[in-house]
C-alpha cells in the first residue's frame, strides 16, 4: 500500500469518525444561529480593540472592560458556541493522537534502521 492509499483510508476511516460527524453536526447549529454568531464577532472585536490599547500602551477604561466581560459571559453561556469549540477540541486532540501514531511508527522504523 502506498502512503497516498493509507491516507485516503485514513480519511474514509476519520470521515466516519464520531469525532468529524459531532464537528459537522455542531458547524451547522452554529451556521444557522445568527445570534451565535453575531456573539463571536463581539468577541472578536473586544479581543481586537484589547490588541489596540495594549499596542497603543493604552489601559482598557472601566466602562469598556465592563462591556468586554459582559460579551464574554454571553459568549461562554451560548451552548451552540460552546458545543462547537467542545467538538473542535475533540477532533483536534484526535488528529494529534494519530499524529504522534504516525511519528512514533516512524521514529521506531529509523531505530530499527
Amino acid at each position: 500500500m502506498t502512503p497516498e492509499q493509507a491516507a485516503r483510508s485514513l480519511g474514509e476511516e476519520l470521515a466516519s469518525s464520531p469525532e468529524l460527524t459531532e464537528l459537522m453536526r455542531c458547524e451547522k447549529a452554529y451556521a444557522a444561529d445568527s445570534a451565535a454568531q453575531a456573539l463571536v464577532k463581539s468577541a472578536q472585536d473586544a479581543g481586537a480593540r484589547i490588541q489596540e490599547l495594549q499596542k497603543a500602551g493604552k489601559k482598557l477604561e472601566l466602562a469598556e472592560a465592563k462591556r468586554i466581560a459582559e460579551v464574554q459571559a454571553n459568549l461562554d453561556s451560548c451552548r451552540v458556541v460552546q458545543q462547537l469549540v467542545a467538538s473542535q477540541k475533540a477532533y483536534e486532540a484526535m488528529v494529534q493522537r494519530l499524529n504522534g501514531v504516525v511519528q512514533s511508527v516512524g521514529e521506531e522504523k529509523l531505530k530499527k534502521g
